[in-house]
């Protein structure tokens, strides 16, 4: 056994510090270009610190400019949303409500919501029910805009900038003429477009920040200026107008510039009310049955209370339209006659209310919604509103239509 010796000990305690030292020596440090680097960041901060400051004590509004802007991108709500809202002279929206036909003036009260319904027989809401007509939507959201929380009177600021002309007004007043005075009929859309291009807000980017609400379907703005045949708008033709976007009840699928939104409703309530009618929807049981007479049946129900299960398999609310080709009303009529397991009002609605309307889709498991007029129906929305499941007959009547409601390719099988 080798005697232990203190030099051996000394000997191996300096092996150990060289070793320390020499991993030490290997951790990586800072190349000289870091520091270069730091240098140059900290010098051009006080370089710009000092800038600013000279200029605040000029009185150069540059640093609160630029303050306020960052402000804005952390703390308002509206960034990125402001809307801006021309006022039209009254002949583009006032004139055309004050001039209005009689049998329209009525659906122009409360802002375009119509009269309330206080009688709903159950089927409606207690309170927010409105006699609403399906093409008041320019109107309404008008009065809606005007309380808008994101509105503002600095054109600048805006992203996006609202006209509110009625133009579905405007067409309406001509709609059905058979030798329409053509000068009358394109006058107020050729007035609001040179009204427009007089406009910095609309020379700023040609029109292509601007939209409207047209509140009927874009067929009735597509008239060709001259035309001398039914009536109708030319808006839509005229070269500027295909700057802004337009929003419509019912949108061409090729023109590439209005968009489809949803008929208004009988409902226009809180967020607390449209909670609770979604319960109710929700709640309502899915039991079909089988009668002998479900149009006699659903006659006598209408004046009873709101329905508390679907006791029909489908149901049809609306009128045939037997000079048209375009559309399989009559023959929903005539099957729907003939089921025991679909409800329908018959072969006219004139004499029907909302509240009686909403207790038939209120009572239909499946509601059918064949082209009427055009390819879009309001009872569509009423369905959906119902709990009824709507069944189309044609892409266009809803998936190619609401493409920013539906998810893409979901008509598809």
């Amino acid at each position: 056994m080798k005697r232990w010796s203190p030099s051996v000990e000394r000997d191996g305690a300096a092996a150990d510090d060289g070793k320390q030292s020499a991993e030490r020596s290997a951790i990586a440090r800072p190349s000289g270009i870091v520091y270069v680097v730091l240098l140059a960041t900290m010098l051009w901060a006080v370089i710009f610190f000092l800038h600013d400051f000279t200029s605040l004590q000029l009185g150069n509004v540059a640093f609160f400019s630029h303050l306020k802007k960052f402000q804005l991108g952390l703390w308002d709500k509206c960034a990125g949303r402001y809307v801006y809202m021309y006022e039209l002279p009254p002949p583009f929206n006032a004139d055309l409500i004050r001039d209005c036909r009689q049998v329209m003036c009525k659906h122009m009260a409360n802002g375009g919501f119509g009269a309330p319904i206080t009688e709903g027989g159950g089927a409606l809401p207690e309170r927010g029910a409105y006699d609403t007509d399906q093409f008041m939507l320019a109107l309404i959201f008008h009065a809606r805009m005007k309380q808008h929380e994101c509105l503002t009177s600095d054109p600048a600021a805006a992203a996006a900038v609202y006209i509110p002309f009625y133009a579905g007004l405007d067409a309406e007043r001509y709609l059905g003429q058979e030798d329409p005075d053509v000068s009358a009929i394109d006058a107020l859309s050729r007035d609001l477009v040179e009204w427009l291009l007089r406009r910095p807000e609309w020379r700023a980017m040609g029109g292509r920040d601007h939209f409207l609400v047209a509140g009927r379907t874009t067929w009735d703005l597509l008239r060709e200026p001259g035309f001398t045949g039914r009536g109708g708008s030319s808006l839509m033709t005229f070269p500027a107008i295909r700057n802004p976007t337009v929003l419509a009840v019912e949108a061409s699928s090729w023109h590439g510039i209005d968009f489809g939104v949803p008929y208004p409703s009988h409902f226009h309530f809180s967020d607390a009310d449209v909670t609770s009618w979604q319960g109710r929807m929700r709640r309502a049981e899915r039991r079909v049955c089988s009668c002998e007479s479900a149009e006699r049946k659903m006659k006598m129900e209408l004046q009873g209370a709101a329905p508390t299960e679907r006791k029909w398999l489908w149901g049809f609310a609306g009128a045939s339209r037997p000079s048209s080709k375009k559309t399989v009303r009559s023959q929903i009529i005539e099957q729907c006659g003939r089921s025991s397991r679909c409800a329908m009002f018959g072969r006219s609605t004139a004499a029907y209310t909302p509240g009686q309307t909403m207790h038939l889709l209120e009572s239909a498991e499946f509601c059918v919604q064949p082209r009427g007029d055009s390819f879009t129906r309001k009872s569509t929305f009423d369905s959906i509103l119902a709990g009824c499941i709507p069944v189309f007959f044609h892409p266009v009547s809803a998936y190619l239509q609401y493409i920013w409601y539906l998810p893409r390719g979901s008509g598809r099988s």
